[in-house]
């Protein structure tokens, strides 16, 4: 253990930015009946505070996408393949898109394109199309995804 670590104590949860060797994936994918979301393309550089971190955006880069509970930041190129349209002039996610999923039995400081997020024990970390992670909890999870 370092000195600092010893007068400190721990810095919070180990961080993950990769998926670790031997865990057990899932496919999942979004249900039909999934919850519409209000999305705009940010404007302007800035941050949003969840419970799970600080997410950055970036003007014309990214999405900020608003749910009745939260917010969320998704960048405009993930977002264009994983969300469409709604007559409504909201957002749903598209169910032909397959994710894949994990869990971990202790807490992990996720690393996200936008920030870090915090992943409590038993939280979904799921995978996006272009290899990046983010944590979600499993009622949430429940809600909005079903098994492949």
């Amino acid at each position: 253990m370092q000195l600092m670590q010893m007068i400190f104590g721990r810095r919070g949860p180990p961080r993950l930015a990769k998926p670790p060797k031997g865990v057990v994936w899932r496919e999942i994918r979004p249900k039909q009946e999934g919850d519409p979301v209000a999305a705009r393309l940010a404007e302007k550089n800035g941050v949003i505070s969840s419970p799970r971190g600080h997410l950055r955006f970036r003007a014309g880069s990214d999405y900020i996408v608003t749910r009745p509970d939260e917010q969320s930041v998704v960048s405009a190129k993930i977002f264009e393949r994983t969300y469409q349209a709604r007559p409504d002039g909201r957002y749903e996610k598209r169910t032909d898109v397959i994710y894949k999923y994990f869990t971990l039995p202790v807490p992990v400081n996720v690393a996200t394109p936008e920030g870090p997020q915090i992943a409590a024990p038993g939280d979904w970390i799921i995978q996006g199309l272009d290899g990046e992670l983010w944590p979600v909890t499993p009622e949430r999870a429940d809600a909005i995804y079903e098994h492949s």
